[in-house]
């Protein structure tokens, strides 16, 4: 009786993991708004998700610093060298209590 089970949960994590590899990432178009300078980005893809983290990364790294100062400023994190030669972004205690807070308002406020 066992081995049926067994049998059937395994066809069943086949199936999903065929239906996984079969289905297609969603296309179609979107738009960035970039809000401090107006500009908006129109674009279609075949996989809008990889396009948008393509778009959502491609901060230049001067972009990035500028906005990370008045964090670093505020305490509410900390930018380090790593062993690599490469400086890491951490969050202070500070920040990721200000983080939950913020997550816990949003969720409230979206909450029906």
């Amino acid at each position: 009786m066992e081995s049926s089970s067994h049998q059937g949960a395994r066809t069943a994590r086949r199936a999903a993991t065929r239906q996984a590899r079969d289905a297609f990432p969603p296309m179609g178009i979107y738009a960035i708004r970039d809000h401090a300078s107006g500009h908006r980005l129109l674009g279609a893809s075949r996989n809008v998700h990889a396009a948008l983290n393509r778009a959502r990364l491609h901060t230049p790294v001067s972009q990035l610093v500028l906005r990370l100062l008045p964090l670093e400023k505020t305490g509410l994190l900390e930018r380090k060298p790593d062993g690599q030669g490469r400086r890491r972004v951490t969050l202070r205690a500070s920040g990721q209590r200000l983080l939950r807070e913020a997550r816990d308002t949003a969720a409230q406020a979206c909450s029906p």
